[in-house]
């Protein structure tokens, strides 16, 4: 008996004309015959492009889901004369589950180089984008991100309400917007290169508070207690009601450098206080622990891509998962330390991580895979997979029609059964770097990737 089950996906034929993609483990042997699930479970998704998309324009790049919405960044889109980037918004339909776009977001002062479409993120009605090389009051690549929601300017249009800035820019390239998070009226926006008291690259991350519709102001700054040269503090953020995880992945932790460190913050009416900071329970220089974030709940993951080789050489990577009251109440203990089975050293295995419920899922976008470099792969994770409170892996994720340089998994993103998965440096024929975002269904406990169409 198979001790963990990867699925791996192709083109397979159904009844009725549907493409599906299934390899299904059986008593040690891979099967492609559909007759092995019930053809019901095959729901119909899709791969993704832009419209609008061109030679080098990176759609993929970032991926955020929530409900029947997905957003997914494009940071280098480029107009007839420039590149100030942008963002796509896709709607699921109940009934098909197809997924159409329906909206391109552009900045309204968007400007070259901008690389609006950088993060983005989704709450409701609400959509975040960064734009973290955006100039702001003469201050070069300062950085910004802008909120749109739907139903502004029109029934169904999603519409700019607002550019958020940061307080206190008093320095060229603190990129503000590298990474952005929403939950409900409150947005986090990391500026992972910012300088805190003359000390450069230590990072800080503001909280933007919505008391009416569509009116968003700066209500806190969060910084490390004691901040260090190039900690990178705000280079991952991630919030969930009253909690804000903030990620400094080149902190160093004693004369280990770059091991890094996630922060976490707990609202109390107003104020927002650090509680916790918590490393790896097996910490090696350049981990750069703390690269992506994801919480829900009381479930937070980790990213730390370069964990297995103690030194500047990357290793295979890893993917950290706490939980609040793990080890007692509040203190944010680990569960467990998770990797690909098939990983191999430069994989980037935990560059993106996502949480929904009791399902991980993480990015390892230069996977090779058949002999293609830097293909890319993400791995899905299940909690009690292999045990009880036990993080298992559970499948393999691989896009379909794959190829070398696409970089799938550079970004993803999941909710509830449904997972994104951006390939930024995917081509569409001849159109270079275009990107591609592919969707993955899980029914019956085996995921899917459907139908192409664009």
């Amino acid at each position: 008996m198979m001790a963990r089950t990867t699925i791996v996906w192709g083109l397979v034929a159904l009844a009725g004309g549907l493409l599906a993609a299934l390899y299904l483990p059986g008593s040690g042997v891979w099967a492609q015959t559909p007759d092995t699930v019930n053809s019901q479970a095959i729901v119909p998704l899709q791969k993704l492009e832009g419209s609008a998309t061109w030679q080098q324009d990176n759609f993929g790049w970032s991926v955020a889901l929530d409900g029947d919405y997905l957003v997914v960044g494009a940071p280098h889109y480029t107009t007839t004369d420039a590149t100030p980037g942008s963002a796509y918004i896709f709607k699921r339909d109940a009934e098909s589950n197809a997924w159409t776009e329906i909206r391109q977001l552009l900045a309204n002062d968007g400007q070259p180089g901008d690389r609006f479409g950088y993060a983005v993120a989704i709450s409701g009605d609400k959509v975040v984008v960064g734009a973290p090389w955006a100039d702001v009051g003469g201050w070069q690549d300062a950085g910004a991100a802008y909120v749109f929601r739907r139903d502004k300017d029109g029934a169904g249009n999603w519409g700019q309400v607002a550019k958020l800035t940061a307080s206190d820019i008093y320095t060229h390239s603190d990129h503000m917007g590298t990474t952005v998070a929403i939950d409900g009226n409150t947005i986090v926006v990391g500026a992972a290169e910012k300088e805190v008291n003359n000390i450069r690259d230590a990072g800080a991350a503001y909280i933007f508070t919505s008391s009416s519709t569509d009116n968003w102001s700066q209500s806190a700054i969060l910084t490390a207690t004691t901040p260090y040269t190039q900690d990178l503090f705000g280079r991952a953020v991630t919030i969930d009601g009253d909690t804000v995880v903030v990620g400094a992945p080149w902190a160093n932790a004693g004369k280990q450098f770059d091991t890094g460190f996630a922060h976490i913050f707990y609202r109390s009416g107003t104020q927002w206080n650090e509680v916790k900071k918590i490393s790896a329970s097996d910490p090696q220089p350049y981990d750069r622990f703390g690269t992506s974030l994801a919480l829900d709940g009381d479930t937070l993951v980790v990213g730390a891509y370069q964990p297995g080789s103690g030194s500047m050489s990357p290793g295979p990577g890893a993917a950290y998962i706490f939980e609040r009251n793990a080890s007692g109440a509040n203190q944010w203990g680990q569960r467990a330390k998770i990797s690909a089975t098939e990983g191999i050293s430069g994989d980037r295995f935990g560059f993106a991580t996502h949480v929904t419920g009791d399902k991980v899922v993480v990015g390892a976008y230069l996977t090779e895979v058949a002999g293609d470099i830097y293909r890319g792969a993400a791995y899905v994770f299940e909690r009690n997979a292999g045990g009880n409170n036990a993080w298992g892996q559970t499948a393999q994720l691989l896009a379909h029609d794959g190829k070398m340089g696409d970089q799938f998994g550079f970004a993803v993103a999941a909710r509830g059964n449904i997972l994104a998965v951006g390939a930024p440096y995917a081509n569409r024929g001849t159109v270079l770097n275009s990107g591609s975002v592919y969707l993955f269904f899980r029914a019956n406990y085996v995921i899917h990737l459907p139908v192409i169409s664009r």
